[in-house]
């Protein structure tokens, strides 16, 4: 029996299309508002927000220890809410140790030099608000509520927008004001997740949250050094612009890989949480058909992506000159160029990435990830050595692209050789 993207059952389709819709409205609003907040705030303030982001996405990951993946993977209800008031508890100390962490490597780092003990706290707060909203966006995922995921993100989003709107124009023409209206609408968007998941901490039971480890003790072992490892690969080179160049080049490299990464973060995001429910049911029942439908998702994610690209690089070239005047964003177009090939790679991945865990080949995106980490450096001591950024750009757009590129027929031919054995 052939199996596609069509072939989910009705309430996967509805969970995708539910997911896809938020997305899409919240991405569309993402982007033309970072349009609009970096023309009014300028590249550099532009820069530095972005790289507190950077920051912050470090967060959920490096402090959840991936345990979203268990409450996932569980089916009594207790088990799933201990290991959720757990993963609520765990986030919030490790986020504070890895704050100070930070704060003690600033004079003791060059890649942190430029920093401050004020920013720090700043992604401290950032960091437990994201890490707390993803926990309860896991929670509600385990039990179907993508609608209420696609209004928090849309809230999140809306919010954010228009306070960092109001905070430039009422004085706040800084990074501040980026970085205040983010907080505000984070805050809000996890103020909705609290009131959906009917929030109420009651402790956990440690000896139950040992034996769910124990049962999924894989998750830990690979998929979380293995997530922990990606979020940095996918976040360092931010900050390490910010260090060693400068945060206008850092403005300038954070519109371009956003705008050219928009329709691969909305079809990804709507369609991973799906497709790993899926996964898991396919795994167990028909792996040629698991086969089938990954195939299928990662040829829809790369034509779409493909066709974006094709359009930004020609047609939407001719627009951002038009908008974006200014000197300092002379290399936005061909930032958008040398990144194209790290986007269309990435297509064909990020949409199935969960298959990983799914087929217990978690060491596979381990030693993936170590090498995006590797490139990333590479590509930095790249653009010092010849003082030039865009050498550094398409040093770290060719290696990350071929990296993809072999991840991906790693897992196909995975999953044919599992379907095979089925």
């Amino acid at each position: 029996m052939n199996t596609n993207l069509l072939s989910f059952e009705n309430r996967d389709i509805k969970s995708f299309f539910t997911l896809l819709s938020g997305s899409i409205l919240s991405k569309i609003l993402f982007a033309l508002g970072s349009i609009f907040l970096a023309k009014i705030y300028g590249a550099s303030d532009f820069g530095i927000f972005n790289t507190f982001l950077s920051f912050v996405i470090l967060y959920p990951v490096l402090t959840s220890l991936n345990l979203e993946n268990v409450i996932i993977k569980l089916k009594s209800p207790r088990e799933v809410r201990n290991t959720h008031n757990f993963a609520l508890s765990i986030s919030l100390i490790l986020s504070t140790i890895l704050t100070l962490i930070l704060a003690c490597l600033m004079d003791l780092s060059l890649a942190l030099r430029n920093y401050s003990l004020v920013f720090f706290l700043l992604c401290l707060l950032g960091g437990i608000l994201t890490s707390w909203s993803y926990i309860q966006s896991v929670l509600l995922t385990k039990y179907r509520f993508f609608k209420q995921i696609s209004i928090a993100t849309l809230i999140g989003t809306s919010f954010s927008l228009t306070f960092q709107v109001l905070f430039y124009f009422y004085g706040h023409t800084t990074e501040l004001g980026l970085i205040y209206g983010w907080l505000l609408g984070t805050f809000f968007a996890f103020i909705y997740y609290i009131l959906i998941s009917k929030f109420n901490f009651k402790g956990f039971d440690f000896k139950i949250f040992r034996k769910n480890v124990k049962d999924n003790l894989a998750i830990l072992t690979f998929a979380y050094p293995s997530d922990a490892i990606n979020t940095i690969a996918n976040n360092l080179l931010p900050i390490l612009t910010l260090a060693f160049f400068s945060s206008t080049e850092v403005g300038t490299f954070a519109l371009a890989s956003k705008l050219i990464t928009l329709p691969l973060t909305f079809f990804s995001s709507a369609i991973s949480k799906v497709y790993f429910q899926k996964s898991i049911r396919l795994q167990e029942n028909s792996r040629m058909q698991l086969l089938n439908l990954t195939t299928d998702i990662a040829k829809i994610s790369i034509t779409i992506v493909a066709i974006y690209i094709i359009a930004l690089n020609t047609i939407g070239i001719y627009f951002l000159e038009k908008l974006f005047s200014r000197s300092e964003w002379n290399n936005l177009p061909s930032y958008l160029l040398i990144l194209s090939p790290w986007v269309i790679s990435r297509a064909l991945v990020n949409p199935i990435s969960q298959v990983l865990f799914t087929i217990n080949k978690n060491h596979f995106s381990l030693i993936f990830n170590i090498y995006l980490v590797v490139v990333n450096i590479l590509a930095v001591y790249i653009g010092v050595y010849f003082g030039d950024y865009k050498s550094c750009l398409i040093f770290f757009s060719i290696g990350s692209a071929l990296g993809y590129l072999a991840i991906f027929f790693k897992i196909f031919i995975t999953l044919r050789g599992n379907g095979i054995e089925q």
